[in-house]
């Protein structure tokens, strides 16, 4: 399978507070693509409560999809949700690591992570807390994938390095042809979903779809995207970080 069968891109950017107190975003995005053409992508909210939050939604996204990659390399196998769930306990293994090393809680470096991996023809995931993965299929048709973790109260919700956090991940797969894949963090859920049922919002990622379609290059595309998500009606109604993977097949 050819190792360049996706296009992908990326952003993301801080929250209104965050920008007004000249802070980082917390929320944070990795990718890659195998040398066997299988599309792995990991993205992350640190949990604003979370004093390290930054560090620990970085290292939660890259350690994963790296876990991912050499889980795969070592199987020489399809992706499966045994794979995501080990490549997310080395997550979690790395972020309890640090915490050690700073001498903190691991709960001061508390984020959410979404993992994926796809072909052409699947694509299987593990969601712990918040955020949206959602599939274009071949015929136009908008599928999420799994569902945001909530707890009990409002903005509530689950974080790696929890108790059980893994055991209790959200399991999706899909088998079929697909042609755009989009990854967010719960920044954009709410323009992204409807209310309610959490269904994907067409007016919202059918033109991110058709840009991610449109053979972009990569520089440009990636400042576009930017420039989306920073300006409004975009920062006016997401006022969270946000984070933003989008992948499309080469056909």
């Amino acid at each position: 399978m050819s190792t360049a069968c996706f296009r992908v891109y990326s952003a993301s950017i801080p929250g209104v507070i965050h920008r007004k107190r000249g802070q980082a975003c917390q929320d944070k995005l990795c990718w890659k693509v195998t040398s066997h053409g299988v599309l792995l992508v990991a993205v992350a909210d640190g949990a604003g409560s979370a004093q390290a939050a930054e560090a620990g939604a970085t290292i939660a996204v890259e350690t994963a999809v790296h876990a991912l990659a050499e889980c795969l390399q070592e199987a020489s196998a399809q992706p499966s949700h045994g794979l995501l769930a080990d490549a997310a306990e080395r997550a979690s293994a790395a972020v309890r690591d640090e915490a050690e090393r700073r001498q903190v809680p691991t709960s001061d470096l508390s984020s959410t992570l979404l993992l994926v991996a796809a072909t052409p023809s699947q694509v299987t995931s593990l969601q712990i807390g918040d955020g949206a993965i959602v599939l274009r299929e071949a015929s136009l048709t908008l599928l999420r994938l799994g569902a945001a973790q909530r707890g009990r109260f409002a903005n509530e919700t689950v974080f790696l390095g929890s108790q059980d956090a893994i055991r209790k991940a959200v399991l999706a797969s899909f088998v079929g042809q697909w042609s755009e894949l989009a990854v967010v963090t719960d920044g954009l859920e709410v323009i992204s979903t409807t209310p309610g049922s959490q269904a994907p919002h067409g007016p919202f990622f059918h033109p991110l779809f058709d840009f991610a379609a449109s053979r972009a290059e990569q520089a440009p595309a990636e400042q576009a995207l930017h420039t989306f998500l920073s300006t409004p009606p975009v920062s006016d109604l997401a006022d969270d970080d946000c984070a933003l993977v989008l992948a499309s097949i080469k056909r």
